[in-house]
């Protein structure tokens, strides 16, 4: 079958599928190539197994200029028609979608590797928010959250990611995942987790949690959540993105009130740690160590204890180090040095 007899297919959507092939096999192999990348595991994907978005369909069309006629469509392989027009044939709504891959996930009868790119795939999906609303709708979250507590540490961590993604600046879904007993099961994750990639997912996922959510940091408060963070970041064997979101769930819990940055310095032992985390060889590290102190600091109590503890002297050396870099290497400490210098400011301002 010729392209020009495939004319009456690609005018029935008001001529411009040239430019919905072109922008369809980049996609898709742009897709398969990302996950891939991403994945913490190898396999081979086919593109014949992959959809082609509605979403993306939708675009191609808005977005066409419209200018393709009978002399200029693409002159391509037949076989690569009969797969476009198969897949446009067989399109479905990323609910379905989810719906397939939930049942992919739940099958223990299916290979490891199949259920953990089910999962990759519908961490992908659910970053579109009404994907993630529509995830409870199609009572997906159960699932995924029963699955932190799986023996296999890549199901544990997509589980995590993928919450991390639904609870992220959405109170609809920070709600809906409390309802469904979220706190309880990222409680044990972060007390018991020994692999770091999981544990930086699950921390990601309660910082997530506690972000503006006055609900999740009262409900934390009196939970073993800031002692086991805490712990987190006295670990030596603990790796720096890992540590790096639990200074996170700290920032974003004390954020909430005066009382609650009061129980992150007594329980959290925030001012006993951080100075030990302003030495570290991490540039994110160091950063957030820096952003959770500033947000300490809104509490007065805390500007004294600071005072009297050998982190201005940290603050100090690090401002003056950063400042004597010059080039790409000053640009890159930008953030870094910019903290310091607000710090440093806030403390002073306090002090008169």
């Amino acid at each position: 079958m010729s392209p020009t007899k495939e004319s009456w297919f690609w005018f029935s959507c008001s001529g411009r599928m040239n430019f919905l092939l072109e922008i369809s096999f980049k996609f898709q192999l742009w897709r398969v190539k990302t996950m891939q990348t991403n994945s913490t595991h190898t396999k081979t994907h086919s593109i014949m197994n992959m959809n082609i978005d509605a979403g993306l369909l939708k675009f191609c069309l808005e977005h066409s200029d419209g200018s393709v006629g009978p002399s200029n469509l693409p002159q391509r392989d037949p076989q690569d028609y009969v797969w476009l027009r198969e897949a446009l044939n067989n399109l479905e709504s990323d609910a379905d979608r989810m719906k397939k891959l939930l049942l992919t996930i739940q099958d223990q009868q299916k290979p490891e590797g199949e259920r953990a790119f089910a999962l990759e795939e519908l961490q992908y999906l659910v970053e579109d928010i009404d994907n993630s609303n529509d995830l409870y709708k199609i009572n997906g979250f159960v699932p995924i959250i029963n699955l932190l507590n799986d023996p296999s540490a890549i199901f544990r961590y997509w589980a995590a990611w993928i919450i991390s993604t639904l609870v992220q600046n959405n109170p609809k879904s920070q709600d809906l995942a409390m309802n469904n007993g979220i706190i309880p099961l990222l409680l044990t994750r972060i007390s018991s987790e020994t692999d770091n990639q999981p544990l930086a997912k699950v921390l990601g996922a309660t910082s997530s949690l506690l972000s503006n959510n006055k609900r999740a940091q009262e409900a934390f408060r009196d939970s073993q959540l800031l002692p086991s963070v805490a712990n987190i970041l006295e670990r030596n064997e603990v790796d720096a993105s890992a540590k790096t979101r639990a200074i996170l769930v700290l920032k974003n819990f004390g954020a909430g009130s005066v009382d609650l940055r009061k129980a992150v310095v007594k329980d959290g032992k925030a001012l006993e740690i951080l100075p030990k985390l302003l030495n570290n060889d991490n540039d994110q590290l160091r950063e957030q160590a820096l952003g959770l102190l500033s947000v300490l600091l809104d509490d007065k109590a805390n500007v004294a204890k600071v005072r009297n503890s050998d982190i201005v002297e940290k603050i100090k050396k690090r401002e003056t180090d950063i400042g004597s870099l010059t080039g790409e290497e000053l640009e890159a400490h930008e953030t870094e040095l910019d903290l310091c210098k607000n710090l440093l400011a806030k403390l002073a301002q306090a002090k008169k």
